[in-house]
Parts: C-alpha cells; structure tokens; sequence
C-alpha cells in the first residue's frame, strides 16, 4: 500500500474551496445588471455563434490531489490520506454557456479506505490506481467561473464503483485559445468512500 499521512483538515478543505469560489466570483462590469433585458431567441443564436469563434472543443490537462477523509492507515485505523492524480478533461461546448463533456481522474497512487467506518478485516476496500471518466454537464455563470456535475464508473483491479461527480473551476486566459485552470470536486461513490479533490491545469479551446 502506498499513502501519504495529511494534516490537512476538513475545515481548511472549506476554506480554500470557498476561497476559489471568491476568486471566481464576477464582479464590477462582469456582473449582471439587475435591471437586465430578459434573453431572447437573438441573444440565444449569438451565444451559439460566440462558442463557435472560440472554438467548440476544449482539451484540459491538470495535476490534481485527492483527499481521502475515510482512508486507512499502516496500523488499521482511519486517517485522512492525500494522494496524487491526473485530469483529462473534454468538453463539447453547445453554446457560450453550455457544454457537455467526459472528465476523467486517474489516480496514480493506490490506498486502502474504510467503509462506513468499519475497521474489521471487512471494512476495507483496496483502490490500485484507479481511472474514473464521468459523463458532466457544464455550465458557465460567467466568463471566468464553470461549475459541473455528472456521473461516471471508477474502475480499478480490485472492483469497479459508481460516483457522482460535482466541481467548479475558475479560469485565467493566457492567450488566443489557452487558459490557465484551478478547480475543485468532489466524488461520491454511493457503495464505498467519497474525495475531494483540488487541481492546477491548463486547457485549450478549439
């Protein structure tokens, strides 16, 4: 077994969730006006052509970290585990708003959790570098901010588990067509564990 030993906490996990959700938040012009006409078919067609000019399929590479609140320790007992990742990323984008996609993590370090808190020789659950591609449905509240959610199949040697995936990522445009990514997720896997998960990437629209 390989895993790391965090003293990473949950409440420090909020806290920098919620400080993502700051630095995404639009302000100042980006801001809707309260007083804004409602959207029309023209506006709808324009969003449309607006996706076009940017380009419709986008490609994200990320390195991700995982946090693992149910893991198991050499000696047994629960811990929270950190391990390593990667994020391949693709969206299909509809229209300057909307985007349906396959995001997939694979974890490159295995780790041993504890199901609902069962320490006893039953409760454990081995995970062996697992890939977990999800099917998600994103959108974009504004032009920095992207929040998704969808669900997938995490397959591993040792059993594949269904999950729910929810995220939300802030971008910073470097150039023409490429940006620069920070997102947090969250996995839920029904019959088994849960993680939370940060990321640093970078994305390409075409």
């Amino acid at each position: 077994m390989v895993c790391h030993r965090s003293r990473f906490s949950f409440p420090a996990a909020l806290l920098a969730l919620f400080a993502l959700v700051l630095c995404g938040m639009p302000s100042g012009a980006s801001a809707q006006e309260p007083n804004a006409p409602i959207r029309t078919a023209d506006a709808a067609e324009s969003d449309s052509e607006e996706a076009s000019e940017e380009g419709r399929h986008e490609l994200n590479l990320s390195l991700s970290h995982a946090h693992v609140p149910s893991g198991a320790s050499d000696t047994g007992r629960t811990e929270w585990l950190t391990v390593a990742g990667w994020g391949f990323n693709y969206n299909y984008w509809l229209n300057s708003r909307w985007a349906v996609g396959v995001h997939t993590d694979l974890t490159i370090e295995s780790l041993v959790v504890v199901v609902d808190g069962d320490e006893s020789d039953e409760g454990f659950i081995r995970r062996s570098r697992p890939v977990a591609p999800a099917l998600m449905l994103s959108w974009k509240p504004a032009n920095a901010w992207t929040v998704s959610a969808g669900a997938g199949r995490e397959f591993d040697p040792e059993g594949d588990l269904n999950l729910f995936r929810v995220g939300a990522e802030f971008g910073r445009p470097l150039s023409a067509g490429w940006e620069a990514t920070a997102g947090a997720a969250i996995d839920i896997r029904p019959s088994a564990h849960g993680t939370l998960m940060f990321s640093l990437g970078l994305s390409r629209r075409f």
